[in-house]
């Protein structure tokens, strides 16, 4: 299983299902009777193998495809005095979402949502030939080019669904819905 472990191959099973039941490494601590620090190390190992399995096995997401960019964090730190803010302008973590729709999601937390960032990370996930859509953000300011069917919604509007006419590879005149993961 895990070459020069000192940890028996039951326990190492047992931390499996705790992992997959997505207990804390507290817990399973206290449940194994095992340092949290081996239960973190742990943890993190699996991480990585989900995470390189993932890898191995991703394909273009494709057809309609929705993108956007969410932030993730408690809202104040602990000694930090000030108003609470929202998205960019606070100490949260940037995570960016990619959603096929009727089919797969791919997420990655990103050290910023630039335009350079984003974009890469869309044109290596991304069919060109799909159907994106995103907000009218200026990370996404351009997308058309590598992807002609690239339709936004204007949030500062109130616009959060927009319906919109498609030709080319979905067929003449076909209608779709656009939301976006907002």
């Amino acid at each position: 299983m895990l070459k020069g472990s000192k940890i028996s191959r039951y326990r190492i099973l047992k931390l499996i299902d705790c992992y997959s039941l997505d207990l804390p490494a507290s817990k399973t601590a206290v449940l194994l009777g095992l340092n949290r620090n081996t239960i973190n190390r742990y943890y993190g190992i699996f991480r990585r193998l989900v995470a390189q399995h993932q890898d191995r096995e991703f394909k273009l997401l494709s057809g309609v495809v929705e993108a956007d960019e969410a932030y993730f964090g408690p809202n104040r730190l602990k000694g930090h005095i000030g108003p609470r803010r929202k998205g960019r302008a606070t100490n949260k973590h940037p995570v960016f979402g990619i959603y096929e729709r009727g089919g797969k999601v791919y997420t990655e937390i990103v050290p910023d949502c630039r335009k350079k960032t984003l974009q890469q990370i869309i044109r290596g996930r991304v069919d060109p030939s799909s159907v994106l859509h995103t907000d009218q953000w200026v990370g996404y300011k351009h997308l058309n080019k590598n992807f002609p069917q690239h339709a936004t919604v204007d949030h500062s509007k109130g616009q959060y669904v927009k319906r919109i006419t498609l030709s080319s590879t979905m067929g003449p005149g076909v209608m779709v819905d656009q939301a976006t993961l907002s």
